[in-house]
């Protein structure tokens, strides 16, 4: 069943939710009241580290080429001025950026290979905001990669700027602007492909995309199913675990993080910094897990 049919009449769509997708059944599975219909696309990894990562480095890689935005003697010049560009529209609209500079490493710019974005979830974002604004006037070149960001750009927008509930309104947007959106894609990866070039990579996330936003889970909305703290508490509690014993590095690092329960608290109750009063309480619970789980395992 290709997944690149996204028609009504798609086959996949008769298999949708009809089976397990693992052959290991997870822990988390057996949980009383757990359905498939729980399931949501990782929208930072389906999008942010997937699908937008292969539309700017294509994108990135056809105006660099052509000179018609930007009209450095060579490709390190244009690069130079592509970065000059985001850092300056970046700070105009207050975005964080982490990315230093655009380089062709940065952009997987290699003979024989899809161009990809390699930056983080965040800078993505910004990366495809800056591309679509500083496309617009440009539309009669690229017609098609402006409105591969208009369509992203006013779908990403609409979830971050959405209620946990979708309304009405708001679901056949999300649904109409994706379908749009990987249909144009889906168009452009087929005329590359008989044209004989890299460019517009079409994997599985793709498929994952259309899901996310033909919203089959009712009206909830996706953007808070996105793991962006996850991944932000994964990055923190590595450095822990460096410092740690491979094997007493779980119930160490576990030791670490809650010592550090009385400071977050202190700072909870200063109301200097208020987020942390829900990490506080998080911690405390996780004190009496790892008490159990320690009593469980001896």
């Amino acid at each position: 069943m290709a997944f690149t049919d996204i028609q009504d009449s798609a086959n996949w769509r008769s298999t949708y939710l009809q089976s397990f997708p693992w052959t290991t059944t997870p822990a988390y599975a057996s949980l009383e009241g757990f359905s498939l219909k729980m399931l949501f696309p990782d929208m930072l990894h389906v999008w942010n580290l997937g699908v937008a990562r292969d539309l700017i480095g294509t994108a990135m890689k056809t105006i660099l080429q052509d000179r018609i935005i930007f009209d450095g003697p060579n490709i390190d010049a244009r690069l130079k001025q592509a970065t000059e560009s985001l850092r300056a529209y970046a700070r105009a609209n207050k975005y964080g950026l982490k990315m230093k500079r655009f380089t062709k490493k940065k952009l997987t710019w290699q003979a024989k290979k899809f161009p990809e974005f390699r930056g983080s979830g965040s800078d993505a974002h910004v990366v495809g905001v800056w591309l679509g604004d500083l496309l617009a006037p440009y539309s009669d070149h690229y017609r098609d990669i402006c409105s591969l960001f208009w369509c992203s750009n006013r779908l990403v927008r609409l979830l971050y700027s959405g209620d946990r509930f979708l309304v009405e309104n708001e679901r056949n947007t999300l649904k109409v602007l994706g379908r749009m959106f990987v249909q144009l894609y889906l168009n452009q990866a087929a005329e590359a492909v008989q044209n004989h070039m890299f460019a517009y990579r079409v994997r599985p996330k793709l498929h994952l995309f259309l899901h996310l936003c033909e919203s089959t889970h009712g009206y909830l909305n996706p953007r808070f199913y996105a793991t962006w703290l996850d991944e932000d508490w994964l990055k923190k509690i590595s450095r822990t675990m460096r410092l740690t014993s491979t094997k007493t590095s779980q119930f160490r690092t576990m030791e670490r993080w809650l010592m550090s329960i009385p400071y977050n608290l202190k700072l909870a109750r200063e109301e200097k910094k208020p987020g942390l009063k829900l990490l506080a309480c998080v911690a405390m619970h996780g004190r009496d897990w790892s008490r159990n789980a320690t009593a469980g395992s001896a």
